[in-house]
Formats: structure tokens, C-alpha cells, sequence
């Protein structure tokens, strides 16, 4: 799970919104300001909203405004999440190295996002070369966070990576609060299979432990962490030889 907290921005606070959105991605910081108003100009405003997983999308760079959103492959009749976007993550940024986008986009609720075309992306880091090195920086951290989860998988219980979920979730979406750290977001069971390399009943078996536990709470089908230190101890559990 990559990104760091953020909150939404609506493409009404503003006299100039679009502008607003970029400013706030990390990928178009430092970029002159005359530069940013003409890509912002070129920008196309989506909303997805949550229906089946959308494929084929238009090429270029999607920035999120608003909402969240699963990119996931099928195989067969597995879903495995790759990663989440949310407010200020991009997506579609393969175009960089002429990949071939073959994720699907999972919308959770509503999304909203900028469209920045391709080709207004091509000239971009041209002229821009921090905005090419930005674009490859997520790459790369994605790759990584892909390879972490293999080695996870093949390394670790599935306890260990549910309480690992559980923990950067809150790092990412937590509200502190008397109890401990509630997370804002829900995600269903069959969500966090999808990202950890379980079974829907595992997940809940192994959440239903660590509620048991005193670890964690749940609150309106949201999680709480009780007891962050535990919980990483948890994460940390490697299977046996």
C-alpha cells in the first residue's frame, strides 16, 4: 500500500481547480508556473464511479483528485491488487517506458481524477526532466513494494501480512483516537485477501484472532488498532523452514 495521507481536493474550491490538483502531485512540484496553467488547461476532469473493473482506459497520466481505487490483474478467477491510488497518487504512468498497461482499475465508491493526454505528457518531460524522474521514482517504488509482498508471501505467515496490511493502512488512512488508531477507510475481507495472497475466509479467521487478541477492534466495519507494537510483532512472525 504506497502514498501518504491525503486529503481530497473538489474541483470547486478554486477559481482554478485543475491547477490546484496538479500542485498538489508530487510529480508536477517545481514545475514553472506558466507550464503548470497550460498542462492544467489541457486536463480532462473523470469520475468513475464503482462497477466492474475497467480496462482499456486512454493513455496518459491520471491524477487523482477525489476517492480510492485498486489497480488489479486477473488470473483466471484471482483478483491480485497491485496497488491503491488515492488523493494526489498518479496512474498510467507506464507510458514512460512504452509499457503496456495490463492492470484493471478497481474504483472503490466514486473517483475522481485529471486526465493529462499523452502527448501533453511526452512534451512534459521533455521540458521537464524532474517531472521523467518523479514518473520513474514510482515506478520503481511500486516494483519494489511488489517485490516486498512477493518475498512476504513466500516467507511469512498469513497473519503476519494481514497485521502488516492492517498497520500501513493505518499509517495511511488513521484517525488517533481514545481507543487508538481508527482507520478511515473500510475494506471488506475479501479486499485485503486480494492484496495479501489469501482466501476471503483466512483473512476473517485471522482478523477475528487479532480482535480476540485485543490487538485490534472493529467500529461500523471499520478497523481500530488497539495495540500498534503487538500488531507489529505479529507482522514480523516468518513461516517455518
Amino acid at each position: 500500500m504506497s502514498g501518504s495521507p491525503q486529503s481530497a481536493i473538489t474541483f470547486t474550491e478554486s477559481p482554478n481547480p485543475r491547477r490546484d490538483v496538479l500542485l498538489r502531485c508530487p510529480v508536477f512540484r517545481g514545475v514553472t508556473e506558466p507550464t503548470l496553467s497550460e498542462v492544467a488547461l489541457s486536463c480532462q476532469p473523470t469520475r468513475l464511479e464503482r462497477k466492474r473493473p475497467r480496462t482499456g482506459m486512454l493513455r496518459g497520466l491520471f491524477v487523482v483528485s477525489a476517492g480510492r481505487a485498486r489497480l488489479v490483474r486477473t488470473v483466471g478467477t484471482r483478483v491480485v491488487t497491485l496497488h491503491y491510488v488515492g488523493p494526489t497518487d498518479v496512474y498510467g504512468e507506464g507510458f514512460l517506458s512504452d509499457e503496456d498497461e495490463d492492470f484493471e482499475l478497481l474504483v472503490l465508491g466514486e473517483l475522481d481524477a485529471l486526465r493529462v493526454p499523452l502527448n501533453v505528457m511526452q512534451r512534459l518531460v521533455e521540458q521537464e526532466p524532474s517531472v521523467a524522474s518523479r514518473l520513474l521514482d514510482i515506478q520503481n517504488a511500486r516494483r519494489r513494494q511488489v517485490e516486498e509482498r512477493l518475498t512476504a508471501l513466500l516467507t511469512t505467515t498469513v497473519e503476519a501480512r494481514v497485521a502488516d496490511f492492517v498497520l500501513k493502512a493505518a499509517a495511511r488512512h488513521g484517525i488517533p483516537e481514545s481507543r487508538g488508531v481508527l482507520i478511515g477507510e473500510k475494506f471488506t475481507h475479501i479486499e485485503i485477501a486480494e492484496y495479501v495472497g489469501a482466501t476471503r475466509e483466512t483473512v476473517t479467521l485471522v482478523l477475528g484472532v487479532l480482535k480476540r487478541d485485543g490487538l485490534i477492534d472493529t467500529d461500523h466495519r471499520r478497523i481500530v488498532v488497539l495495540d500498534a507494537p503487538a500488531l507489529e510483532q505479529r507482522a514480523s512472525a516468518v513461516t517455518g523452514p
